[in-house]
């Protein structure tokens, strides 16, 4: 009786043109998976630079981190960084009320977050010459407005801070979900329907 062929096609290093082994290590046992595992999703980075950061949408989200949900708005770093600065110049101008002009313009500049963003910082490293490596993306955090922590015990509501916004690495995402989880107090806010759910 004859023996019947495997039909399990037997593939070529040179069947994956784009395939490059330096880049990945997989043949050589360099590829380090724990490194791999610890990468921020890009997909939740891509909509975060594009929609959020770059065209400053608002949208609903859901993450899952270490246990924990949290539910909010992701928000532009730029609306969080403009915030975080109008928070520090008002409590400096409350508590030093008698500042000359000038003193004013000082503390005013000393308090400047904005230039802080993750673009500027990336764009003033690429002029330096530095250049993040292959791969690697320049957007390592989100911002959450108006957080809410979900728990066994009920709701934690942040919002009412000085600054309502959670400012978090993006690597310490499990997971996450778009749509904000809606408690029946939020319906009474008219800022509601602006965010994309």
């Amino acid at each position: 009786m004859a023996k019947k062929k495997d039909s399990t096609p037997e593939f070529e290093p040179d069947d994956f043109p784009d395939y490059d082994e330096a880049e990945f290590g997989f043949m050589g046992g360099n590829f380090d998976t724990s490194a791999f595992w610890q990468e921020p999703d890009f997909l939740l980075a891509d909509i975060i630079h594009m929609l959020v950061n770059i065209a400053e949408l608002e949208i609903g989200v859901t993450l899952f981190v270490k246990g924990m949900t949290l539910t909010g708005v992701l928000t532009s770093e730029k609306n969080y960084l403009r915030d975080l600065t109008a928070t520090f110049r008002k409590r400096v101008h409350l508590k030093n009320k008698k500042m000359t002009k000038k003193e004013r313009e000082e503390f005013n500049a000393m308090f400047d977050f904005t230039r802080l963003s993750e673009s500027n910082v990336a764009q003033e490293l690429d002029e330096e010459g530095v250049s993040m490596p292959a791969g690697v993306s320049s957007i390592r955090f989100l911002h959450l407005k108006n957080p809410m922590l979900l728990g066994a015990d009920g709701v934690m509501d942040f919002a009412q801070g000085d600054t309502p916004y959670v400012r978090l690495r993006l690597t310490l995402i499990d997971g996450w979900m778009l749509g904000q989880v809606v408690t029946p107090d939020m319906f009474r806010d008219d800022d509601i329907a602006d965010v994309l759910h």
